[in-house]
């Protein structure tokens, strides 16, 4: 059977989301080759011609989840205000659409407990990823003036990390609904922005 020239690419994209997918869900010990492998209709003995190691499976893996969170929460909030970025940011990430769809949702939470326990490579992204959603965050907050934009900054990614993965943690639904709108209510207090 004859593929298109971009066969190979398009196989490569489908492992990549069934397995950031997997890691959002499950965490890294969820990750299985031969999951990933029949979820894109493969055997596992076509892994090899997408990755050289299970390990390299997993730093593309979190590189695609972290990519497809950030492009979600970011893109949509270009051409608002500084403070209406920062507000739309804050709100969807403690809302309880993202609590309920990890699958969709940002890796850090559910990496962050396990990062002791991964390799160097996988740790790597993980600040860097970290550090992007602070980076970001810091640039709105400098734009509205704040001369404790980087301190703040990392402040909020913390509190909102540890937020949602509590929310996720707790059995009850309005225990969990709680500590997201607390949060939020907080943050933005903290920011200075009046509740929108």
């Amino acid at each position: 059977m004859r593929y298109d020239a971009n066969h190979k690419h398009k196989t490569h994209d489908r492992l990549l989301d069934e397995a950031s997918r997997l890691i959002r869900t499950s965490g890294p010990e969820g990750l299985s080759v031969a999951k990933v492998m029949s979820a894109a209709g493969l055997t596992v003995g076509g892994f090899y011609a997408h990755f050289e190691s299970k390990d390299d499976l997993l730093n593309q893996a979190v590189e695609r989840a972290i990519a497809d969170f950030t492009g979600l929460l970011y893109d949509e909030a270009e051409g608002m205000s500084a403070e209406k970025q920062l507000t739309r940011i804050v709100r969807y990430y403690l809302s309880a659409p993202h609590r309920d769809t990890p699958e969709k949702g940002c890796l850090l939470p559910v990496l962050g407990s396990r990062m002791a326990t991964m390799n160097e490579d996988a740790r790597q992204v993980f600040a860097i990823a970290f550090g992007r959603m602070k980076a970001r965050l810091e640039q709105l907050l400098t734009l509205m003036g704040r001369s404790d934009a980087e301190e703040e900054a990392q402040s909020a990614v913390a509190e909102m990390i540890g937020a949602l993965t509590l929310a996720r943690a707790v059995p009850d639904i309005g225990a969990s609904d709680q500590i997201l709108a607390a949060s939020v209510a907080s943050i933005l207090s903290r920011l200075s922005i009046a509740e929108q």
